[in-house]
């Protein structure tokens, strides 16, 4: 089938190639017949004649092919009116030569029959294969070089008949599109003019768009949207994104991209619907935007896939309440983390990784028990299924399964805050299987000898770095709340069923935690209840109240369910938040069903120790050389930053008296600049400790790059460089006894454990 449709895409190009030369042998016959006629122009009308009949039976033939396929109906309709119009325009050519009426006859050609051939020639432009395919290989290129992140997308997608392009009647291209509220393709732009559509709409949201600085953009299709608006708005920074893949695909066959994005003010691009690519999007928006952004839509995404459309409007106020949480998480706790995370690395190298146990449960389901109110209401049935499910403990919930007799077979943690150690300080736990994400507050795991594991997350390139992390270990996207890490190590284990209780994610009848929860600092409930001022849906039918964070924190887990299609979820928690992925069914109901025969409560501590080996020596031994090498690398980071410093002490005074000084010390300080943006301790340790100060820095550098004149570039560097280079100065001593007490706590657990042996 794919060889007989080359032929026919074939075909239609030699009707491309031909109907030009027809056009002009045409036009050329027909102007002989103004004038008296020559006997030489009869054997050149023959010719015509017999080029206007080829043409008509092979356009006859192609109507016929069975290789015209679904997202070629424009065409075949197109076709079949070109037939019938060439048919009665070519016999009335013909009737007005028989009768000798040769002005008539050369009108007819001229103003009838010539007309017909360019509109079919506009008509089969958008299959010319070898153009199309020349076309397509040059935007790729350019994709590559502009946004690797879209070419990585397009390398994966195979091509699809829901998208068709045709001409509209003034021959400009437009796009045919499947919709998912109407039965047939809709034309994604006026069939008649769609570049009038476009100037006449963008002068409509003109006025939306002033005072704006940033045009996120939903839709791109060919472009000719984007162009006005470029153009009408050359200041404004323009974020596209393109939801369907496909008419992407198209209009790289018959668009210049470069071209169209040739002006500066286009900034990104984003395609299709995968999360992760809306994601990124978001974020390396929100790290550089400055002013106000507005989000408009093309027309035909009002009409058509309208879910698609309302999704990428949620996801975009998730994000950017993301962003801020984040943003403000960093802000309190960037320090901390990056110290948990430098003090774990003695527990890293010491103890092993989650990877041998990879998969290891397919015939386990698991219950994630969190502190939520409802977890009291199904404490009995965790008694009775202990031993024949894995029960596993997220975080603060351990209190209160420890407070009613019961013991997880595991426990995760994450949480790199002190209230996390206060939780943990007394338990005695260290039988239970306990596995971490290495920004854990250090002092919960640094004594701990035995049944202990770690993951890795996504974002934590510090520990990636000296940890030698490679595709092969357990690494887990980062999380709100450890909920979310536990629902990857259940999947990683190979759970097929994921159940959840205690996770109301939400305060049922104003309530926070369930009995035996006691880590609560006084006014905790008082603080809380103040900012409940949201509201969810119950798995009764009712609703919770809740906040702005647990409300993402909701999305984040939902979002994290959605990753495992293969796993079943249920959600158990009998007076929490509805879980998108996640149906509401009691405990009680998989009783007999989980409940097959002798339990053993210790099956899942006997599989942690006999699957989890530690580190081969020669890892240990390269991640600390890495960890010993930061001293040293901090030291020549400290050096250059103390030559930035130096150098930008005297800018103002140079800028104004010795503008040509001033400018080659500006250039020498992006030179230095750029060794220290490359490094390995700002590319992990001062990107975590210090994230925010570096998206300030983000958001403001262009601004640097865009200013000629001396003193004012010489203000900025001030201004935009120079806080970020005081934030890095003034934790260089810390974190040179961060990395002074990390060596001493490898040193110490390792001469422990070799004592021990």
């Amino acid at each position: 089938m794919k060889v007989q449709q080359e032929e026919l895409f074939n075909i239609l190009e030699e009707v491309g190639t031909f109907l030009p030369r027809l056009i002009e042998a045409s036009n050329a016959v027909a102007d002989s017949f103004y004038i008296p006629i020559q006997d030489d122009i009869w054997p050149k009308f023959g010719d015509v004649v017999e080029g206007m009949d080829d043409l008509y039976r092979t356009v006859n033939a192609i109507i016929g092919s069975p290789n015209l396929t679904k997202n070629m109906t424009i065409l075949q309709s197109s076709l079949e009116a070109f037939v019938s119009d060439m048919g009665d325009r070519f016999s009335k050519m013909n009737q007005r030569m028989d009768a000798e009426m040769y002005v008539e006859a050369a009108d007819q050609i001229i103003y009838e029959l010539i007309p017909l051939f360019k509109k079919l020639q506009h008509q089969l432009s958008p299959y010319q294969n070898k153009l199309r395919l020349e076309q397509y290989n040059k935007n790729l290129n350019f994709i590559q070089e502009r946004f690797p992140h879209v070419h990585r997308e397009l390398l994966l997608v195979q091509d699809s008949e829901s998208v068709e392009i045709f001409s509209a009647q003034d021959g400009t291209l437009n796009l045919l599109i499947d919709s998912a509220e109407e039965e047939e393709k809709v034309p994604f732009y006026s069939r008649y003019n769609p570049k009038r559509e476009a100037k006449i709409w963008t002068e409509y949201t003109s006025a939306q768009l002033e005072g704006k600085r940033n045009v996120v953009l939903y839709g791109l299709g060919l472009g000719y949207h984007l162009e006005e608006l470029s153009n009408r708005f050359e200041s404004h920074q323009f974020i596209i994104y393109e939801p369907d893949v496909q008419v992407f695909r198209n209009t790289m066959c018959v668009i210049d991209l470069e071209r169209l994005f040739s002006r500066d003010n286009v900034k990104d691009l984003a395609v299709g619907p995968k999360k992760n690519e809306l994601d990124q999007l978001f974020y390396r928006f929100l790290r550089k935007v400055k002013g106000e952004t507005i989000i408009i839509s093309l027309p035909v995404y009002n009409r058509i896939n309208r879910e698609l459309k309302q999704k990428f409007a949620d996801e975009a106020r998730l994000a950017v309440l993301n962003f801020a949480y984040s943003k403000s998480a960093h802000g309190k706790f960037g320090i901390q983390w990056t110290q948990n995370r430098l003090y774990n690395m003695a527990v890293n190298i010491d103890s092993p990784s989650l990877i041998g146990l990879k998969g290891q449960m397919k015939n386990k389901p698991a219950v994630i028990v969190g502190a939520g109110p409802s977890l009291e209401n199904d404490i009995e049935v965790l008694r009775e299924l202990k031993g024949h499910i894995i029960i596993i403990s997220a975080g603060s919930s351990i209190q209160s399964l420890l407070h009613y007799g019961i013991e997880p077979d595991l426990i995760v943690s994450m949480d790199g805050g002190n209230p996390n150690y206060r939780l943990f300080k007394n338990l005695n736990i260290d039988h239970i299987p306990f596995v971490y994400a290495p920004q854990v507050e250090y002092h919960i795991i640094e004594n701990r000898r035995e049944n202990i594991a770690h993951v890795y997350f996504a974002n934590d390139l510090v520990t990636q770095v000296l940890m030698g992390v490679t595709h092969e270990d357990p690494v887990f996207g980062s999380s709100h709340s450890v909920t979310g890490t536990a629902i990857q190590a259940a999947a990683y284990l190979g759970c097929p069923h994921i159940a959840f209780t205690g996770q109301d994610l939400s305060y049922p009848n104003d309530s926070i935690y369930a009995p035996g929860s006691v880590h609560a600092p006084e006014g905790y409930y008082e603080r809380v209840m103040s900012i409940a001022t949201f509201e969810v849906r119950n798995v009764q039918g009712g609703i919770n109240r809740t906040t702005e964070a647990m409300k993402l924190t909701l999305a984040d887990i939902e979002e994290i369910v959605s990753r495992y299609p293969d796993v079943s979820f249920t959600n158990c928690s009998s007076l929490g938040a509805v879980i998108n992925g996640a149906e509401y069914r009691p405990m009680s109901d998989f009783l007999g069903e989980w409940i097959k025969e002798n339990g053993d409560a210790d099956f899942f501590r006997k599989a942690f120790q006999a699957y989890l080996k530690p580190y081969g020596k020669e890892r240990k031994s390269v991640a600390i050389s890495k960890v010993n090498e930061l001293p040293e690398l901090l030291d020549r980071l400290d050096q250059q930053i103390a030559l930035i410093r130096k150098q930008m002490v005297k800018l103002p005074e140079w800028s104004r008296t010795k503008p040509l000084r001033c400018l080659n010390a500006m250039v020498a300080i992006e030179e230095n600049w750029e060794l220290i943006v490359k490094s390995i301790l700002f590319n992990t340790l001062f990107m975590a400790a210090i994230e925010n100060e570096i998206s300030n820095f983000d958001r403001r550098v262009s601004e640097i790059a865009e200013e000629n004149d001396v003193i004012k570039k010489s203000n900025l560097f001030i201004t935009v460089l120079g806080p970020l280079v005081d934030a890095i100065h003034e934790r260089i001593p810390l974190f040179r006894d961060m990395f002074q007490q990390t060596i001493l706590r490898i040193e110490a657990r390792t001469s422990s454990v070799t004592a021990e042996v």
